[in-house]
């Protein structure tokens, strides 16, 4: 694991969180100034999480992606195998297709994009505790965004 010197109270803050064995939803959010080390507290609460067997899912936006949509989610779902992808329904598992592809022609709806990522993550935690780790969230694509508030208000346990 990163040596973090002076960061004590944060680490304990997000060991507590991945070595919690709560079923139920949590976030930890990071602030302050830029330059201040938020991205490396990130990088080591994805190493705690991974430790503590964490499914991660993990993006880092970019300002010049806010354009793009859905290019946070796309991160988001590389980490992930295709046969996490194969249980979902056929037409879920192409919903997921033609975002990960950033398919221009594809009518994707939000809603369908929001449901489907919902039944995905969902189908994960079933099977394992899943972390969602987002550097820089000002820097979402707004499709993105809210596919992920939409996933989170709905995600208890």
């Amino acid at each position: 694991m990163t040596t973090i010197v002076g960061r004590a109270r944060e680490l304990e803050r997000i060991d507590a969180l991945f070595g919690s064995d709560s079923p139920h939803a949590a976030a930890l959010v990071l602030e302050g100034a830029p330059g201040i080390g938020k991205t490396t507290l990130w990088r080591a609460g994805i190493e705690r999480a991974l430790v503590q067997s964490h499914l991660v899912l993990r993006a880092q936006p970019a300002e010049n992606e806010g354009a793009l949509p859905f290019a946070a989610l796309t991160d988001l779902l590389d980490g992930l195998s295709e046969s996490d992808f194969a249980r979902l329904p056929d037409g879920e598992r192409q919903t997921v297709e033609d975002v990960r592809r950033g398919d221009a022609h594809a009518q994707i709806g939000l809603l369908v994009v929001s449901r489907v990522i919902l039944a995905l993550v969902r189908s994960l935690a079933a099977e394992s505790r899943v972390a969602v780790a987002v550097d820089d969230v000002q820097w979402l694509d707004q499709p993105s965004a809210r596919v992920l508030e939409y996933v989170v208000r709905r995600s208890s346990d």
